[in-house]
C-alpha cells in the first residue's frame, strides 16, 4: 500500500485500539496520511490519492 500511493511506511504498531478491541470481524486499521505533515495533506486533499487506495484509476 504504501508504494501504491507513495507514503512513508512507519512501521507496525501494537496498541489496545478499541476500534480493533470491539470489532465482531476480522479488521485492520491503517493510516494513509497525516494532516500535521505538509506532504501528506496535499495528498489527503487530492481524490486521485483516495482513488488509488481504492485501486482505481485516476484517468478518465
Amino acid at each position: 500500500m504504501t508504494k501504491l500511493i507513495d507514503i512513508k511506511d512507519r512501521g507496525k504498531k501494537l496498541a489496545n485500539f478499541q476500534v480493533l478491541r470491539t470489532s465482531t470481524m476480522p479488521a485492520v486499521l491503517t493510516e494513509c496520511g497525516f494532516i500535521d505533515n505538509a506532504v501528506d495533506t496535499a495528498k489527503i486533499k487530492n481524490k486521485c490519492f483516495y482513488r488509488k487506495l481504492g485501486k482505481k484509476s485516476c484517468e478518465r
